[in-house]
Formats: structure tokens, C-alpha cells, sequence
């Protein structure tokens, strides 16, 4: 989903988007919030609550081990 409708945006370095590290940083809900009811709704259309919910939890998700999980 992030691929498809949010990269094309938050993957450039522009002053008016926040980027990737900076969705990040931000928490799940106030993510979710913009989706659902704010400046993202357009890009959220079509998606079901659980989706919306689910990319938001994936975004602002801790980096991964890969090492770790490796073992």
C-alpha cells in the first residue's frame, strides 16, 4: 500500500512532505488520523479501516533486526 499511494510523495526530500524517517517518528494514531479524516484522505480512499490502521502501525514500526532474526 505504501508503495503504491503514499512513496511517490514521502519518498522525495521536499520541504512541504514529510519524509519517510519523519512518518516515523510520528505515532500510529496521528498517522491514522490523517488517513482516515485529514490531508491524506485522498490517497486512503477505498482502503478499510483495518488497512489504514495496519499501514500506520507499519510505518512508524522500530527498524527491524534482520541479524536477529536470522538466528
Amino acid at each position: 500500500v505504501y508503495a503504491s499511494r503514499c512513496a511517490a510523495c514521502h519518498e522525495q526530500q521536499r520541504p512541504d512532505i514529510p519524509s519517510r524517517a519523519q512518518l516515523a517518528a510520528r505515532s500510529a494514531a496521528v498517522i491514522f488520523d490523517k488517513l482516515a479524516w485529514g490531508s491524506m484522505q485522498g490517497q486512503a480512499t477505498g482502503l478499510a479501516d483495518g488497512e489504514l490502521q495496519a499501514l500506520a502501525r507499519w510505518l512508524t514500526a522500530p527498524p527491524r533486526d534482520h541479524a536477529a532474526s536470522d538466528h
